[in-house]
């Protein structure tokens, strides 16, 4: 619903009013702890160390709250600029002819249902088919996820494939994929969007998306016991090679029987004498 002029002029006014009166309290709230503070009934380091407990306290709560309403301002100006885009494609494929496009009825989305194990992902399939006599470019647009407790965000979302055409009488499979981050994701919670099909003015999908728990891992089985080594045999001596035998010289023989032979005769009885025969007479 877009509100009118006079409704805007107040929601300014009374956002002008609300910065002006916000500011003026803090100012009259900073001053008197000031006056506290040189008075000398409050010490000006109990006031450092109190601001820094507090903001250690609140700072975790205060950036989520934040980050929420940053998530719904842009949630809110995405959507305002999807619809716009769809009035305008709607009116060029209707023609130009300087008359707005009769409204149509409320759009009924397909349901769709997702699940998976928290810190995997959800996936499912659908099928789309052109009964249109003509080629029709096909494309996806998928918003926000919404939680129950209103929260908005934005998870990892695939879709296979992103794009495509789709002549008169095909039939393409799409295969969507969410990525349940367990920083975003809390498992039992449902959360909702939808997916809007370009080429498909009568056709979105209402996604209701759920994570549970992480597949349980089983405990692997224990080491069988590792045997006892045994000790290594000790290498084997390696033989000392036989040393070959010289034969030796028949010379070398000769001069060791002669000289055995003197030494015998050497070793002979002392007053032993060597008797001569005597030459016989030639007949």
């Amino acid at each position: 619903m877009v509100p009118d002029e006079d409704a805007l002029r107040r929601l300014i006014q009374g956002l002008s009013r609300g910065v002006l009166e916000g500011h003026v309290k803090n100012l009259r709230d900073h001053n008197g702890l000031r006056q506290l503070v040189a008075s000398g009934a409050i010490e000006q380091r109990e006031v450092n160390e109190a601001y820094r407990s507090y903001a250690r306290e609140v700072s975790g709560e205060y950036g989520r709250k934040i980050t929420d309403l940053s998530v719904r301002y842009y949630s809110e100006l995405l959507e305002a600029g999807n619809e716009y885009s769809r009035q305008f494609y709607e009116r060029v494929m209707n023609g130009l002819n300087g008359t707005p496009a009769a409204p149509r009825a409320p759009l009924q989305p397909i349901p769709l249902e997702m699940y998976g194990h928290l810190g995997g992902r959800a996936v499912a399939r659908f099928e789309l088919s052109n009964e249109q006599p003509a080629v029709t470019q096909v494309s996806f647009v998928v918003s926000p996820l919404r939680g129950p407790g209103y929260e908005v965000f934005r998870p990892i979302v695939m879709i296979d494939p992103q794009q495509f055409q789709l002549v008169s009488g095909a039939v393409q499979t799409v295969t969507i994929s969410i990525v349940l981050e367990p920083s975003m994701f809390v498992v039992g919670h449902l959360y909702s969007g939808t997916v809007e099909v370009l080429g498909f003015p009568d056709v979105a999908l209402a996604l209701t998306v759920w994570a549970a728990d992480p597949p349980t891992v089983p405990e692997a089985p224990p080491a069988p016991p590792v045997a006892a080594a045994t000790p290594p045999a000790p290498a084997a001596t390696p033989a000392k090679p036989a040393r070959k035998r010289q034969p030796r010289k028949a010379a070398a023989v000769k001069r060791t029987a002669q000289s055995t032979a003197q030494g015998t005769a050497k070793k002979a009885a002392p007053g032993t004498r060597t008797r001569r025969q005597a030459p016989t007479a030639s007949s």
